[in-house]
């Protein structure tokens, strides 16, 4: 009796053997053992969805196979060729035809909780067959597979949104912007901004708005991203009013603030940004009380207006773990004043008061070696760049370290010592790519190489270390900038015009409707009519 009260929860595993205890019974009926078929009629009372579990356990099964290789593309996207992503797709192809999702909707034979549980395998298959298609870059294809879960999955909010903004994303990388805008407006018109309730934002429909006008604005089209951030604006206004003091609200106003930094319209950021400063919570500052005070710093030269929001947030949360991040705003700004001995203090009470915080840490020993740097003191300056390198080495500001030498010595020092700390920094981005190949951080190295050999006006070299960015990170932000870099040493330095054609329309034919495109367009056009 007690296996039986248990069978519920294993019903999969009861599924496996079922086959073989239907076989078992009907050669005991065979035999004469009527006890076998009181065991059945037993075993049916407790489990009326026989068919059903088999049906479940199947699905399951099928989905965990493709499931494995689809993760597998995901953990390592680099090292998957076509035949790696089309085995996925036929893997989740499978149980889409299998379990076809008209028949799901309308038959009668199995229960209504077995008919949810395979609609949702079913849906996320489909959803997976449209993302691995997005990723491999066949995007023409993805459209179709994600208009096909919206169809088919439309009362699903989470699945169906979520491919409806996947198909405006997959318009934009193939140059339609428009198709893509229609897209966005659909998914802002047809859905919520949360799913479930209004304390679970949907952060895809949320930021639609804006990065619509961001995009109008990359295109250098300001009248018409202008036009777009007031409209995102009044959407997003509409969410804070409609539901106020929840999650989805609280969203919608940083992307309220999002829009005016967007347009460097800084004075109306802070206005926007304190609603959330006013509803941070009652043990840590809020995000906005940081963003407010380093506008008024680094964006309104009011630094006077910034100590006194650092100020506010020490006496507010006197035992919060991010007044490490205040005291090193406060040093930046003795620092901006000259105020160096004051300055170092709050630098070494951070580096000293928060050791567990490396990321505070690296940046507040950074800015403690630039105040011997402004006093004139490079050689203990020197020391505490290096210190950054040995103790943090794989942060942002390890990373710049080599190239700020490197620029101290072209800028104060003569040739030999700008040499020597040439060679350093290559050997020491090189040993920082070997520690990290496959980082985001690594194609920053590779950045600062090419930087180096600029510096230097090696221009070949510089030229040869941004293809191996180009070549090695090609998901990497600085792509973009790389080919146009290219472009401009082979057209300004080098006087290779073919070249730096070529380099700016590899940027164009990668990102067609992106700011960079645009310059490189009129460069091109530029380099035309000089070689007429």
């Amino acid at each position: 009796m007690q296996i039986l009260f248990l069978l519920p929860k294993y019903k999969w595993v009861f599924a496996v053997f079922l086959d073989y205890l239907i076989d078992k019974i009907q050669c005991d009926l065979r035999m004469g053992r009527p006890l076998s078929f009181v065991l059945l009629l037993f075993l049916f009372a407790h489990c009326s969805d026989v068919k059903g579990i088999k049906d479940r356990y199947l699905a399951e099964r099928m989905f965990y196979r493709a499931n494995k290789l689809y993760q597998n593309i995901q953990v390592n996207p680099r090292g998957a060729g076509p035949s790696d992503y089309r085995q996925a797709r036929e893997s989740f192809r499978h149980i889409l035809v299998r379990y076809p999702v008209a028949s799901l909707r309308t038959e009668g034979h199995r229960s209504e909780k077995l008919r949810g549980e395979l609609l949702a395998l079913t849906g996320t298959s489909q959803m997976n067959v449209a993302d691995l298609f997005f990723q491999e870059g066949q995007f023409d294809s993805a459209i179709v597979e994600y208009q096909g879960v919206v169809r088919d999955y439309a009362a699903e909010q989470v699945l169906s949104s979520r491919a409806q903004y996947y198909i405006g994303l997959s318009y934009q990388k193939i140059g339609k912007w428009g198709h893509a805008v229609s897209a966005f407006h659909i998914l802002l018109h047809n859905y919520p901004p949360f799913t479930g309730t209004p304390n679970q934002p949907d952060v895809n429909i949320l930021r639609v708005p804006v990065y619509i006008a961001q995009v109008y604005r990359e295109q250098r089209e300001k009248a018409e991203a202008d036009r777009h951030f007031q409209k995102a604006r009044e959407y997003l206004s509409g969410v804070v009013q409609e539901w106020p003091n929840t999650l989805s609200a609280q969203f919608a106003q940083n992307q309220i603030v999002s829009s005016y930094l967007s347009q460097e319209h800084w004075r109306e950021a802070i206005t926007a940004l304190a609603p959330l400063v006013a509803h941070g919570d009652s043990t840590e500052p809020p995000e906005a009380s940081f963003t407010m005070a380093e506008l008024y710093q680094e964006k309104l030269n009011d630094p006077a207006q910034a100590m006194k929001i650092y100020t506010d947030m020490l006496e507010r949360y006197p035992d919060a773990r991010k007044l490490s991040r205040v005291h090193l705003g406060m040093g930046k700004i003795h620092l901006q004043r000259g105020e160096l001995a004051m300055s170092r203090e709050e630098f070494k009470g951070v580096i000293s008061d928060f050791p567990e915080q490396a990321a505070i840490g690296a940046r507040a020993q950074y800015y403690l070696a630039l105040t011997y740097e402004v006093e004139g003191e490079w050689d203990r300056a020197l020391n505490e760049f290096r210190w950054i390198m040995e103790n943090y080495p794989n942060s942002p500001e390890a990373l710049q370290v080599p190239h700020h030498i490197l620029d101290h010595y072209i800028k104060f020092s003569d040739r030999e010592l700008a040499t020597s700390a040439y060679s350093q920094a290559l050997r020491d981005y090189d040993r920082f790519i070997a520690r990290n190949p496959d980082s985001p951080q690594a194609a920053y190295g590779q950045w600062y190489i090419a930087q180096c050999h600029e510096m230097m006006e090696q221009w070949e070299d510089a030229i040869a270390a941004l293809e191996v960015l180009v070549e090695n990170h090609p998901l990497s932000p600085q792509v973009l900038f790389s080919l146009l870099r290219i472009g401009e040493m082979y057209e300004t330095h080098l006087e290779y015009p073919d070249e730096a054609l070529k380099a700016y329309r590899r940027l164009v034919e990668k990102s067609p409707r992106s700011q960079l495109a645009q310059i490189a367009l009129e460069r091109m056009e530029r380099l035309r009519q000089r070689t007429k």
